[in-house]
């Protein structure tokens, strides 16, 4: 991704069947993160313990890489406060349902930089996850299920997925990154928030009346520098707030339709409920800004933005005119 000064960025699609009932919460993204990271910890972990705090391997460690610190050690993020995983997770299919036994599913999941050679211990992970099952409780209380199939997407945005993993094959074999082809500018733009979008001003969650098209470019500009500087090239020349902060600053108020959606999920780590709105809708781009500010938005549509990009939150799709 050379042209666009941005680590290579690779999407797959999981494939699976269910071989029990699943019960599907209205949102999904908190229940398959949740699950991925057990089956993780569990494959991964070689000294079996309950915390990463201490463990001489988590330079080396696949679970640490995705689900606790993100950022490897060579690359301190000192430009920010915190931290970004490198991987998201694209919520495919609807919830709020009971996946019946031979039901097909899919789960999408989009790795960042190195860590795109890390899918094996994704595949791993999914397998160990079928095996322990979706949702609250216990043995089989849990809805379980098969990975049959894993797919890459040949180049991003094509849309065109090629096999590369299934049921008793021996290896994956990963597809070279694709060079990116850019589409040209539409003459207008909209932007759609399908997931809640999450995102502070002054320590304050931005609702519909205080939300700008100029604040959610910030932290698109945030989230991509962010993401470079930690899984990018040393001496890549990004800096994306820096180099379109005049003109997202000067952006005049945009046509929006938004309104604050909140989800409630279960945290097994703080065995309690909690809570995680945010806002959905849609809202136009500036025409004027567009030929600037396209190559960022069609990027940022594969990485989300905001807080609990993990669960796949923060997903956006531009909708062109």
């Amino acid at each position: 991704m050379n042209d666009l000064y941005f680590p290579p960025v690779a999407l797959f699609r999981f494939a699976v069947t269910a071989t029990t009932p699943i019960e599907l919460p209205p949102y999904t993204g908190s229940m398959w993160r949740g699950a991925l990271a057990t089956a993780f910890r569990q494959s991964v972990c070689v000294p079996r313990v309950p915390s990463c705090a201490g463990c001489l391997i988590t330079d080396f460690c696949a679970f640490f890489r995705f689900f606790e610190d993100g950022a490897p050690a060579d690359q301190p993020p000192a430009r920010f406060h915190d931290t970004s995983r490198p991987y998201v997770l694209n919520l495919l299919e609807p919830g709020n349902r009971t996946a019946q036994p031979g039901e097909p599913l899919a789960v999408g999941l989009t790795l960042i930089g190195d860590s795109i050679d890390f899918l094996p211990y994704w595949i791993y992970a999914f397998q160990r996850a079928g095996e322990l099952g979706l949702g609250r409780g216990r043995g089989h209380d849990r809805g379980q299920f098969e990975l049959t199939q894993v797919a890459q997407e040949t180049a991003l945005g094509s849309d065109v997925w090629s096999p590369l993993w299934q049921p008793g094959a021996e290896h994956c074999a990963l597809l070279e990154p694709a060079a990116v082809v850019l589409p040209a500018p539409p003459a207008a733009a909209v932007i759609e928030l399908p997931t809640p979008l999450r995102i502070k001003r002054r320590g304050d969650w931005v609702d519909a009346a205080s939300f700008t098209a100029a604040e959610f470019l910030y932290h698109l500009c945030q989230r991509l520098d962010r993401l470079d500087a930690l899984f990018g090239a040393a001496d890549a020349p990004a800096c994306y707030w820096e180099r379109h902060r005049e003109c997202i600053q000067a952006l005049p108020p945009a046509a929006a339709e938004l309104h604050w959606h909140d989800w409630t999920r279960y945290s097994s780590r703080q065995q309690q409920h909690m809570k995680l709105g945010g806002l959905m809708g849609r809202f136009r781009v500036p025409d004027a800004a567009l030929p600037e500010l396209w190559p960022l938005l069609w990027l940022g549509q594969y990485v989300h933005i905001g807080k609990n990009t993990s669960f796949g939150l923060g997903a956006y799709r531009v909708l062109t005119e």
